[in-house]
C-alpha cells in the first residue's frame, strides 16, 4: 500500500463498504488505513431478540461507538411477538433508531400487529421515515399497518410491502390526514400481498390526496398469494386496480414484474399500450402444462401492447413439476407468436421445477435445448438473444 494512494481514501471507503465479510477481513490486513475502513460495518441485521440479546444492549453498543452508528446505512430488524412482549412493550424501545443518523435503508420483518409495538417504538419508526436520508423501506408480515405510516417520508423512493395487512381506517379520516402532506415520489414499488390487502391499498394509492405519488414510478412489481386472483367465474377482480396503477405511472414506468400471473382468466387482459417507456417485462408463471392457458401466457396473449412499443426485454420465470423437455414443447408452441412481435429484443427463461432430488448447486444452461424448440425466435433475434437457465433442482430428463 503506497503512502500516497492514487485514489482518495473516500473512494476506497465506498468500495469496501460494498464488500462482504470475508473480503472485509482481507482488506483489514492490507494497511492501517484499510483496517479503519474495513472494520466498520455499514449493514447490521437485528435477529429475533431473546433474554440474552435485547434492544438495550444493542443501543448501548451504538452509544459506545458513535463512529459505528454513523456508518450504518442499512438496518434489518426481525421482530416476533412470541416471547418478546417484554421488549416490545418497553417504553424506551426504538430509541436506538435515532442514533443511526446515516440510515438510508430500513427493513422490518415481523409476525405481529402494528399496535403490539410500544408507542415509543412506533414513533421512532415514523421519525426515521421522515428523515431526508431514508430512501428505501421494506415491511414484511406485519398486520394492521396504518396507511399514513409513510405520509411524512420526503426522501422515500423505494417501498416494498410483503405479506402485510392494513388498518381499516375510516376512509374520510385517512384522506383528510394526508391531504395536506407533501407527496412521496416513489420510483420503485413492490406489492406482494393477498387480494384483500391489495384491494385496500391500491385505491388509496390512486387517490389524488394519497401520500404516495407514483407518477414517476420506474419499477413496479405486483404479486398475489393466499387467495386466487380469479374468483366469481371468469371475472378478474383486481385487473381494474392493476390497470389503475399502470395508468398512473405510464409516463415513467420502465420495468413491470407480474408474479403469479397464471391465474389470468380467459377473458382477462392488461393494457400496456400507455407504457411508452417500458423496457423490461418479467412474468412469473406456475406451469402445469395446461396447453390453452400456459400457451396464452407464454405468447403474451393476456397483454395488449402499443403499436409503437419500443424494444422490450422479456423475462419468464417458469415454475413446474414437469421435465425440461415437456416445457420445451410448450415453448415451441409459443415460438411463432413471440417471433412475430417486432418489439421483442431478447428473451430470458429461467425454469424452477418442484423436483428437489438433484445435487447440482449451480444453474444449468439449457439455451441449446430451448433454441432448438424456438427456431423462429432465434432466427429473428439471433442465438445470443435467447437465454435459458435451469435451476439445479431440475431433473436431467
Amino acid at each position: 500500500m503506497q503512502e500516497d494512494p492514487i485514489l482518495p481514501q473516500e473512494l476506497f471507503d465506498i468500495i469496501i463498504n460494498h464488500c462482504g465479510l470475508e473480503t472485509r477481513r482481507s482488506c483489514a490486513l492490507v494497511s492501517s488505513k484499510f483496517y479503519e475502513s474495513a472494520r466498520l460495518f455499514s449493514h447490521i441485521r437485528v435477529l429475533p431478540l431473546d433474554k440474552d440479546h435485547n434492544l438495550n444492549e444493542f443501543q448501548r453498543l451504538l452509544e459506545s461507538s458513535p463512529t459505528l452508528a454513523a456508518r450504518v446505512t442499512f438496518l434489518h430488524i426481525s421482530v416476533h411477538s412470541t416471547g418478546n412482549h417484554n421488549w416490545m412493550d418497553e417504553s424506551q424501545s426504538g430509541e436506538f433508531l435515532s442514533l443511526l443518523v446515516s440510515l438510508n435503508r430500513l427493513c422490518i420483518t415481523g409476525s405481529f400487529d402494528w399496535d403490539e409495538l410500544s408507542a415509543s417504538f412506533r414513533r421512532s419508526i415514523q421519525l426515521t421515515l421522515s428523515r431526508p436520508t431514508l430512501t428505501c423501506l421494506k415491511v414484511r408480515h406485519i398486520r394492521d399497518l396504518p396507511f399514513t405510516l409513510w405520509m411524512h417520508s420526503p426522501a422515500l423512493r423505494s417501498l416494498t410491502l410483503e405479506g402485510v395487512s392494513f388498518e381499516l381506517e375510516p376512509q374520510n379520516n385517512a384522506d383528510a390526514a394526508v391531504a395536506v402532506t407533501p407527496r412521496t415520489q416513489l420510483e420503485h414499488l413492490c406489492l406482494w400481498l393477498d387480494l384483500i390487502a391489495f384491494e385496500i391499498i391500491a385505491p388509496r394509492i390512486l387517490l389524488p390526496e394519497s401520500p404516495l405519488d407514483i407518477s414517476r414510478l420506474r419499477f413496479l412489481t405486483y404479486a398475489t398469494f393466499g387467495r386466487s386472483l380469479t374468483y366469481g367465474g371468469d371475472k378478474f377482480e383486481d385487473s381494474v386496480l392493476i390497470q389503475g396503477l399502470l395508468h398512473a405511472s405510464a409516463s415513467s414506468l420502465q420495468s413491470f414484474h407480474l408474479r403469479n400471473c397464471e391465474e389470468f382468466p380467459a377473458t382477462g387482459m392488461l393494457n400496456l399500450a400507455e407504457l411508452t417507456d417500458l423496457q423490461k417485462l418479467s412474468l412469473q408463471i406456475w406451469l402445469d402444462v395446461a396447453p390453452t392457458r400456459d400457451l396464452r401466457l407464454l405468447s403474451l396473449g393476456h397483454l395488449a401492447f402499443s403499436p409503437r412499443q419500443q424494444a422490450l426485454h422479456l423475462f419468464f420465470d417458469l415454475h413446474t413439476r414437469h421435465s425440461c423437455s415437456s416445457v420445451a414443447q410448450l415453448l415451441s408452441s409459443a415460438d411463432g407468436a413471440l417471433a412475430v412481435l417486432p418489439f421483442v429484443a431478447s428473451v430470458t427463461i429461467t425454469m424452477f421445477p418442484w423436483n428437489t432430488d438433484l445435487v447440482q448447486q449451480t444453474l444449468i444452461d439449457m439455451s441449446g435445448v430451448v433454441a432448438d424448440a424456438m427456431p423462429l425466435l432465434v432466427n429473428r433475434l439471433g442465438r445470443e438473444k435467447l437465454l435459458a437457465l435451469q435451476s439445479p433442482r431440475v431433473p436431467n430428463t
